[in-house]
């Protein structure tokens, strides 16, 4: 589970806030 959460922040920190938003 730890895993997941630290793959989600590392794709959200690569793409930035603004696409993540998007993405969401």
């Amino acid at each position: 589970m730890g895993f997941l959460l630290l793959s989600f922040v590392v794709f959200g920190n690569t793409l930035g806030r603004e696409r993540m938003l998007y993405v969401f």
